[in-house]
């Protein structure tokens, strides 16, 4: 059957028909949202149509130019080492800064196209993938060693106190809640971590996550890769491509249980697709039973979230194996079905042992549904308050501005990677025959893999858990992208990696604030921020009196310090309401989104901006009990200190 169209004299490949049709379905998608939601919608769905363009360009040029690469190109042995140098380098360069912004506008950058440009000329595989290993480390490293504090969005506190728990007591039993005693996978590995390595609860809790996917996530994806009979260079493009994507990076250091279970999925995968010998089987075998194992004592949505995908894969893979595409060989071993056994023993475990589980899940489920699903703009704002602060309101240049965004940019090229890595699969199917049923639910999980523009809320969590199916396809195309053999092609192709993994890098870099055009929620907080913190609580107690308290200060004061002369204040139009005449104020309100927990179950939530001049009139017009650097302690007769008039 050929492989080519001829049409008005010129023939054309199968990729280059699907490129275009996918170019002018995607230009006729985006009318059609503007008609339905609305233009502003449409243009930030532009992404869309910009990385479908590029992505048609770059496999124009490359199509147009088929020069072979030179196997006798010798490795000019300055790259690895300049690499090796810039790596330690930046981290030096942010301990000394105390700063780590600009190691990820300018180090990382030129780190990624020295190692692009080493793959482009498939010099050392193996030495690539060290080297990708390294820079991946250097955002969360640098995030741990030059924030005082880091907390992500708040669980990190819950989940080092109950580390500490288990240190202290030796047991499992210092879990005190229910819900962390049925899964205490995270716990065990961190306090395992904290007692072999001799220091505390949190370094063990955020070291753990970093060393879990540098190295096991990244090294497990790259063999992976190999089992799916993709080229050495394809597959250490495939860890570059999981590396570049921002919720892998982001949740190596917000440690909590799904971060760890997705690094252990990955191993698992290994198990499915492993094929040698009947010694090397026993021994992946015993692998995948222990990582199962570890797997269901450690996360519950996980697996919920990944059986469907791999019941799927299973199902293509049959279907496959009866088309001429599959020359019926098995890529699925036995394994599978162990896999697969237990995690259906997983739920008759959840069933008898974490009950809790399906309640929180079903709560979840309807709390998504009528709360956090939305096309409309507003929808992210509906539990916000803005003291004496305009509402921005969304308009066509503001629309624009977010494509051309961080987030924007990195969407824009993960569609042209991903698409490219599609026409490298429609153009060359017999060579990808053993990976097409996982290719396929990579194509199905884009759409949860990119962000969308309707408003979606947690949908972090799929892009996290479907990141490891997701980054294959992209990885085939930033592979396919290097091929290139023309100038401005492959400087497009250099452009293509290192703006994808320097934008997913930005973007996970939630601490580096200036680096953001919105004001940003607070993750991390100084020494003297949490020192001052603990003093204002030693006051509370030997006043033996009670404020109350936003969300954040009272998470570290209970969580942190042991604290609880606290009352839970709440977030109105005017202000805070308080119970207690006296409210723990800090100055950092006014540089920040405030992210105020209105209840225990975490359901219930607000937002709010005020500006500084706001914050200041505020605490001059109220009486101060306590005031120290960055925070004090309000005194009103009313029930709410006003913010707003």
């Amino acid at each position: 059957m050929s492989n080519k169209i001829l049409s008005l004299g010129r023939t054309f490949r199968p990729d280059e028909v699907v490129l275009s049709v996918m170019l002018v379905l995607t230009a006729l998608l985006l009318v059609g949202v503007s008609r339905v939601l609305g233009v502003i919608t449409a243009i930030k769905g532009g992404y869309l149509l910009l990385g479908v363009g590029i992505a048609t360009l770059l496999n124009f040029l490359r199509v147009r130019d088929r020069v072979k690469i030179s196997k006798d190109v010798n490795p000019p042995g300055w790259l690895w080492k300049s690499v090796a140098t810039l790596l330690f380098g930046s981290v030096a360069l942010a301990v000394v800064l105390g700063s780590r912004t600009f190691v990820l506008l300018f180090c990382y950058p030129v780190i990624l196209a020295l190692i692009a440009f080493q793959l482009r000329y498939k010099l050392s595989v193996h030495r690539i993938l060290i080297q990708v290993v390294g820079l991946y480390s250097l955002n969360p490293l640098t995030k741990y060693i030059t924030n005082g504090l880091y907390f992500g969005s708040g669980d990190t506190f819950k989940h080092a106190r109950i580390v500490e728990k288990v240190v202290n007591t030796g047991m499992l039993a210092g879990i005190t809640n229910p819900r962390y005693a049925d899964f205490p996978g995270l716990h065990i590995l961190s306090a395992s971590v904290a007692e072999f390595a001799k220091i505390s609860p949190y370094d063990a809790l955020i070291l753990s996550g970093i060393v879990t996917y540098a190295g096991v996530l990244l090294p497990s994806m790259y063999l992976f890769s190999r089992r799916l009979k993709l080229k050495k260079a394809e597959a250490c493009a495939v860890v570059i491509a999981l590396s570049s994507l921002s919720p892998m990076q982001y949740y190596s250091t917000y440690v909590f249980p799904q971060s760890i279970a997705i690094p252990i999925i990955a191993l698992l995968l290994l198990v499915v697709f492993n094929t040698g010998s009947n010694r090397q089987s026993s021994r992946w075998t015993v692998v995948g039973v222990l990582s199962s194992i570890f797997l269901i004592i450690l996360h519950d949505f996980t697996i919920i979230l990944i059986i469907p995908l791999l019941i799927l894969i299973l199902i293509l893979e049959k279907g496959a194996n009866l088309t001429i595409l599959n020359e019926n060989h098995q890529i699925i071993n036995d394994n599978y079905l162990l896999v697969l056994t237990i995690c259906v023993g997983a739920v008759a475990y959840w069933t008898l042992v974490g009950k809790e589980f399906i309640i929180t899940l079903t709560t979840a489920l309807v709390v998504a549904i009528q709360r956090y699903t939305s096309s409309s703009p507003t929808a992210r704002d509906a539990s916000s308050y803005w003291y004496d602060i305009a509402r921005p309101t969304e308009t066509v240049l503001t629309a624009f501005s977010d494509l051309s965004s961080w987030a924007g940019i990195h969407n824009t090229l993960l569609i042209a990677a991903s698409i490219l890595g599609i026409a490298a699969v429609i153009e060359s199917m017999r060579r990808y025959r053993r990976a097409l049923p996982i290719m396929l639910v990579s194509v199905i999980v884009l759409p949860f893999s990119v962000k969308l523009p309707i408003v979606i809320k947690s949908i972090g969590r799929f892009k996290h858990g479907f990141g490891i199916f997701f980054a294959l396809i992209v990885g085939i195309g930033l592979y396919r992208a290097v091929e290139v053999e023309s100038k401005a092609g492959l400087l497009m192709a250099l452009l293509l990696i290192t703006g994808l993994g320097t934008t997913g890098a930005i973007i996970s870099s939630d601490d580096q604030y200036s680096l953001h055009e919105e004001r940003q929620i607070q993750r991390e907080f100084t020494e003297r921020e949490y020192n001052e913190l603990r003093s204002v609580g030693e006051f509370t107690q030997k006043t033996e009196v009670r404020v109350d308290a936003l969300w954040l200060s009272r998470l570290v004061l209970k969580d942190r310090h042991r604290i609880f002369q606290t009352n839970r204040a709440t977030l109105t139009s005017t202000g805070v309401n308080i119970d207690t005449n006296l409210l723990l104020y800090r100055w950092r309100w006014s540089d920040h989104v405030i992210l105020n927990v209105e209840d225990a179950t975490l359901a219930s939530f607000t937002k709010a901006r005020m500006s500084r001049n706001t914050l200041e009139t505020t605490v001059s017009r109220e009486s101060k009990i306590y005031s120290s650097g960055s925070l004090g302690i309000l005194y009103t007769q009313d029930s709410t200190v006003k913010l707003s008039e």
